[in-house]
């Protein structure tokens, strides 16, 4: 019995499942997208929390502080059981994907021979490419107050006053689509985190501001991000 997704794609090819890839090319394109989307991304948002801990020292210091309030002990006292019940650790990563997520356009769709249309006024024609823009939504202010400003609490203590169940966010899709790897991605976010938060201070190196590496990422399906210089100052 397969016990890994690439095994069941190389089973239900061999055996002419019509569920399978059809041909070798496109098991390969398959393989290749699962490469990129199983650790690229989880990467890329680490990269960007990173940065986020060296921008905003009092985010940075706060996130320690409840992290060690689990785990006094740092990372010798480290579990995953208490860090997934750290709720600022992810109201960290969740305004980062809100911010930065690693797919910022999402995947292209065509629509069918008949179009598409969306409620009563909007058609858009057959055979047209379109695509859901992910980080401009999540970043829309008719949505999301103080869209444009990093602010983990609207994840938590301030989720009522600032409406975020009502806000649209989708970093993984949603619906029969919803990312096949989410859990692991959070698993390996949590992980990288707050082992990193409780072990180094985080800061900008001599003359590094932040700035190309908020503003010069490229979308390429997923996000390629400019080089980021920084400093670990380990924690006594």
């Amino acid at each position: 019995m397969p016990q890994d997704i690439l095994s069941w794609l190389l089973k239900a090819t061999n055996e002419g499942d019509n569920t399978a890839p059809p041909t070798r090319k496109a098991l390969e394109d398959d393989v290749r997208f699962m490469i990129i989307a199983g650790s690229e991304t989880s990467a890329t948002t680490v990269a960007y929390e990173l940065f986020f801990l060296a921008k905003y020292p009092e985010k940075q210091h706060k996130l320690r502080e409840e992290l060690l309030k689990s785990m006094p002990g740092g990372v010798s006292d480290w579990s995953y059981a208490k860090v997934k019940e750290v709720s600022y650790l992810d109201d960290f990563i969740n305004e980062t994907l809100r911010l930065k997520p690693p797919i910022m356009l999402g995947v292209q769709r065509e629509t069918s021979e008949k179009g598409l249309r969306i409620d009563s006024d909007i058609y858009i024609p057959p055979r047209t490419t379109v695509m859901v823009p992910m980080q401009a939504i999540q970043k829309d202010p008719r949505y999301w107050p103080q869209a444009e400003e990093f602010v983990p609490e609207r994840w938590n203590e301030r989720r009522k006053e600032m409406g975020t169940d009502d806000a649209p966010f989708f970093a993984f899709c949603m619906g029969p689509h919803l990312c096949a790897g989410k859990i692991v991605a959070y698993i390996s976010m949590r992980t990288a985190l707050s082992k990193l938060v409780m072990e180094f201070d985080v800061a900008f190196a001599p003359g590094e501001d932040g700035v190309a590496f908020d503003t010069l990422e490229l979308e390429t399906f997923s996000t390629v991000v400019p080089p980021l210089q920084l400093v670990f100052t380990p924690r006594q």
